[in-house]
């Protein structure tokens, strides 16, 4: 998926909700289609996300790119401040919308001080278990042993209130970003260390992770910083996983359910994506420069989850067009439509790299001439030579010029053009000769 951010220019002329732009991650990636005039026409290929349901998810790798940590001041901090200040859940906390998860929708939600998310509202101030191994039984999602409804990013045992007092500048906050119906909550975990251990070694082991939920999409982002291993908690186990209500269905990266993995600056990024049930894709149409120009055809990505948009042959009109697609899905909650932009963009160049090189005249004479180079694959052949707008000719020189100054159009079967400015010099040496005659002895 591309950038849409720079187009709200574009969308206020189409009279688009330009807030829509935030229903979807964003990996600010546009390409360029540059077009030679050897091509007046390109295919347009879109990738987009194949959004379902919300009743299963698939994960897929993504690009470490968080969100900037916000200002202290603009956030939500959070407190554990249950019977277990190290090993609880918050108070509740209200989301300004519905989030999508997994087949229900919650605007209630807590936060675990060991790495989580929950939306059981019972589970507001209470035990949040930090064990992910005892002897040899390792608890991976789904498991009864945690709440419902669960995001595991990263489930560890945290020590928030910093037992040693050696991090001042940890945090546990959220914020909401975004306007409806494309808001997202944003939950940092920033240089919160784990708990020291019977070993009292594992402090200086600090975790740094975001959370990203977003509005009508129940799309969830993960970007892991820092997640150290220490034998000293959960014997270096860590866990990435997310679990529905009933605690019987769940997803995770491989190799990161409840196993030995972590490092410092790891900038992982993960995205869990609704894969159940039917599309959510209702349309696809493309905008060129502002204005609708045709309906996409969809297919099946190369990659699963993804879908293909297709517009062959897009011939453009102008030197640069900006080509956007204007994809719409319904909403996961079942309320309203989102909407998708992607752009590519093409640039027509109606340039034939034309040279010219010029033999200058004598002095007072109409004998100069110009000799015309259009480099191979530049253009669609055969070409047209004309000289200061005179009829055009096959061939690529002229002769019997004066000296002056001359612009010669090539143009090509394409009809792109070039015009090439050349001087003819004169030769204003003479090449003269002298022949003396000798004196006679006494005569001068």
């Amino acid at each position: 998926m591309k950038s849409w951010i720079l187009f709200f220019a574009l969308l206020g002329i189409l009279g688009m909700d330009a807030a829509a732009q935030g229903c979807f991650p964003d990996d600010g990636n546009d390409p360029v289609i540059s077009l030679d005039c050897s091509r007046n026409c390109t295919d347009l290929k879109y990738t987009i996300p194949d959004l379902r349901q919300t009743t299963s998810y698939r994960v897929v790798d993504i690009p470490y790119n968080p969100e900037p940590l916000p200002d202290i001041r603009n956030v939500t901090t959070l407190r554990f401040t249950g019977g277990w200040p190290g090993n609880s859940y918050s108070a509740l906390q209200t989301l300004p919308f519905d989030f999508c998860f997994y087949g229900n929708t919650y605007n209630k939600f807590v936060v675990g001080s060991n790495g989580t998310i929950s939306f059981d509202e019972t589970q507001a101030g209470q035990w949040c278990d930090p064990l992910l191994i005892r002897g040899s039984a390792t608890f991976p999602l789904p498991s009864t042993r945690y709440p419902g409804a669960l995001i595991a990013a990263v489930m560890h045992d945290l020590d928030p209130g910093d037992t040693s007092r050696s991090v001042p500048d940890r945090r546990i906050d959220y914020i909401i970003e975004g306007t409806a119906p494309c808001r997202r909550m944003v939950l940092n975990f920033y240089k919160v260390p784990l708990w020291p251990g019977p070993q009292r070694n594992c402090q200086s082991s600090l975790n740094t992770n975001q959370v990203i939920i977003y509005e009508s999409t129940g799309i969830i982002d993960v970007f892991i910083k820092d997640c150290p291993q220490c034998q000293g908690s959960n014997l270096g186990y860590n866990t990435l996983a997310i679990q529905n209500m009933d605690r019987t269905a769940a997803t995770s990266p491989r190799g990161k359910n409840c196993s030995q993995w972590g490092g410092n600056n790891l900038n992982l990024g993960y995205r869990f994506v609704p894969s159940g049930g039917s599309s959510l894709l209702l349309t696809t149409d493309l905008l060129v420069n502002g204005r609708p120009a045709a309906s996409g055809t969809v297919t099946p990505g190369s990659v699963q989850g993804e879908l293909d948009v297709s517009f062959p042959s897009f011939c453009p009109t102008t030197a640069a067009s900006i080509c956007v697609l204007h994809a719409t899905y319904s909403n996961c909650t079942g309320n309203g439509v989102i909407d998708l932009y992607d752009t590519i963009y093409v640039n027509k160049s109606n340039s034939l790299a034309a040279t010219a090189t010029a033999r200058p005249t004598p002095c007072s004479s109409s004998l100069g001439s110009i000799v015309v180079d259009v480099p191979a694959g530049s253009g669609v052949p055969p070409y047209q030579y004309s000289l200061n707008g005179g009829p055009p000719q096959s061939n690529n020189f002229f002769t019997n010029l004066a000296a002056g100054t001359y612009v010669v159009t090539v143009t090509d079967a394409s009809v792109c053009t070039d015009n090439v400015t050349v001087t003819v010099d004169m030769i204003t040496t003479l090449n003269a000769t002298a022949t003396a005659t000798p004196t006679s002895c006494n005569r001068s």
